[in-house]
Parts: C-alpha cells; sequence; structure tokens
C-alpha cells in the first residue's frame, strides 16, 4: 500500500530570526516517496512526474506589522494584541514658548479597565490645512501604561499657526495583564515652586520665561532593587487644561526595598499659571 504524502504549511508572519527558527520546527517540510514501478493503469515510464509536494494555504494568516513575535506567541491561537481602541487622545493644545515658537501639547491615557499596554506607539500627523507640519515628540511614551494612567506628549519642530486636523494611528501592541511586571514605586510630592527666569537668544535678545520646580521622592515599595525610573510630570492651571510638561528620565543609586530617593524636576510653564502637578513614574522590568 503506497503512504499519504504529508501536507507542508506556509504561513506569512512577521518575527524576529530566533522565533522564526522555533516556529519553523512546528511546521512540517517532508517528501512523498518516489512513484513505484508503472502497472496497468498508471502513466507509462517517461512521462511526466506528479509533483510531490501538497501546499495548502491556511484559513488565516496572521501578519502584524512593527511588532516582532517570539515563538510561544506565533503558535498560541489565543494571542491578543491590546485593544487600540482604549487608548485615547486629547485634542492638541497649542502654547508659545519663550522665544515665540509654537508646540503641541497632548494627552494619553489608557481606559481598559484590566489591561496594561505594552510600549504604546502612535503615529501623530497634524495638519494645517492640505498640508502635514513637520512636528516630532520630544520624549518617548512609557514601557507599560497602566489602566487610568495619563502621560504627556510634547511636539515640537516648524513655525505654523493655526492647526486644523490631527490623527494617530495606533502600532500594534501587547498586553499584560494587571498586577503587571513593573516595579512598585511611590512617588511623593514635597514641594512646588513657580520661578521666573531670564535667557538671551543669539547672545542678543534677552527673554523671560514661567518654570516651576517640583520636588519630591521616590520610595521603593517592591521586592526588588531598581535603579532608574522615568516621570512624566504635567502642570494643570485652574480649569484643568495642561500648561506645561516635562519627561526625565532618573538614575536612582540602587535603590533598595523600602528605601527612597530625592527629584527635582524643573517645568517649563507656557500658559496660564498651574494650581495642580500630576506625574506618572515607570521603571523597566527586572
Amino acid at each position: 500500500m503506497r503512504p499519504s504524502p504529508i501536507t507542508t504549511i506556509w504561513c506569512k508572519v512577521t518575527a524576529s530570526r530566533p522565533a522564526l527558527l522555533a516556529a519553523s520546527a512546528a511546521a512540517v517540510f517532508l517528501f512523498a516517496p518516489a512513484p513505484a514501478p508503472a502497472t496497468a493503469g498508471e502513466p507509462a515510464a517517461g512521462a511526466p512526474a506528479a509533483g510531490r509536494i501538497v501546499r495548502v494555504s491556511p484559513a488565516q494568516v496572521r501578519e502584524i506589522e512593527h511588532l516582532r513575535l517570539t515563538a510561544q506567541e506565533l503558535l498560541d491561537e489565543n494571542f491578543r494584541l491590546f485593544d487600540p481602541a482604549a487608548l485615547s487622545i486629547s485634542p492638541p493644545r497649542r502654547l508659545i514658548d519663550e522665544i515665540g515658537r509654537p508646540r503641541l501639547y497632548l494627552e494619553i491615557a489608557n481606559t481598559s479597565k484590566q489591561d496594561i499596554a505594552l510600549a504604546p506607539q502612535a503615529a501623530i500627523r497634524v495638519y494645517a490645512g492640505a498640508r502635514e507640519l513637520r512636528l516630532h515628540s520630544a520624549w518617548k511614551l512609557p514601557d507599560r501604561l497602566y489602566p487610568g494612567e495619563r502621560v504627556p506628549l510634547e511636539l515640537s519642530g516648524e513655525a505654523f499657526g493655526d492647526f486644523t486636523e490631527f490623527k494617530a494611528d495606533w502600532r500594534p501592541a501587547r498586553r499584560e495583564a494587571l498586577p503587571g511586571s513593573r516595579p512598585r514605586l511611590e512617588v511623593v510630592l514635597d514641594r512646588t515652586e513657580a520661578r521666573i527666569g531670564t535667557g538671551t537668544l543669539n547672545f542678543t535678545q534677552r527673554f523671560r520665561y514661567k518654570y516651576v520646580i517640583v520636588q519630591g521622592r521616590i520610595r521603593n515599595d517592591d521586592t526588588r532593587p531598581v535603579d532608574r525610573a522615568t516621570l512624566w510630570a504635567t502642570l494643570y492651571d485652574d480649569r484643568g487644561q495642561l500648561t506645561g510638561a516635562v519627561a526625565k528620565e532618573i538614575r536612582l543609586p540602587g535603590l533598595k526595598p523600602g528605601d527612597s530617593a530625592p527629584f527635582e524636576l524643573n517645568v517649563n510653564q507656557y500658559g496660564a499659571n498651574f494650581t495642580r502637578v500630576a506625574i506618572v513614574c515607570d521603571a523597566p522590568a527586572p
């Protein structure tokens, strides 16, 4: 009895080289044995041989751009990405800095109730009429954006007047269930003080600007030491509108569990006087 041919499954994916090597081990690439000598009712010798490989197109092809999946994720039928509909963006606010350049400030929030967004990224495009403005972000988003967290983003670049439209295209991102792998850090604000500074532009033009000094402490409530963290600080006026923001990475002196370390941020204020400060802290998982 002649053995049945074994099918080969072809799947198109985007993954890292180690993941592809591991995932390819799950596919079968075998050939059917050579055909037996011709008998009655079969093609005579010299006739074209039938193909030895049977190709079957899968019903669903998983192709994910801008994201490298592991072999385990590729082979997991229940694997799901973070829902981009749970990421909200506030309308950008145009503010003028100390030397007259326009800047756009917006806030990105995770509205999910149970999923953490891992390394969220968005291609944000701002238009003035039909022309796309050449703007870039001043800092990146957190590696882990927890449910309910809200972080600021600053866009700057070319000079522009009023903008007419903005679009945000979210790239695929992984998700993580609570409580997540971020070290537990507690941020305590000790003092905020508004000040006025002066500077010189092109060695001739002097200008004044407002800024806020934010001082506090970071306490490690986790069971593992932490050596660095990133803080996103946002200033709000009495109407709840964003009036300044900054992001800064803090180097911690090998912060052991239960210990704390001081920090200080200088946040430029381009809008109305601030009345409230909000801070989001993120630290890399071990």
